[in-house]
């Protein structure tokens, strides 16, 4: 479990300004899956995995702003 507005909260009070990243994990690659223990699909498009993370991203962002 990740604590998000632990984190974000954590980012803001040091003024983190690098970048943030969101990795996803699949079924593309074989053996990533196998040791990742993938089994099915996470998500129904890359697209919603970008557009959604973004979003996420953004609003925790602001949620622990200046």
């Amino acid at each position: 479990m990740v604590h998000w507005d632990e984190t974000f909260k954590a980012l803001r009070e040091v003024k983190y300004d690098g970048w943030m990243v969101i990795e996803s994990f699949g079924r593309a690659l074989p053996a990533l899956a196998a040791a990742t223990k993938v089994w099915r699909d996470l998500f129904p498009n890359a697209e919603e995995v970008y557009t959604k993370g973004l979003k996420f991203m953004k609003e925790k962002w602001t949620a622990f702003g200046k």
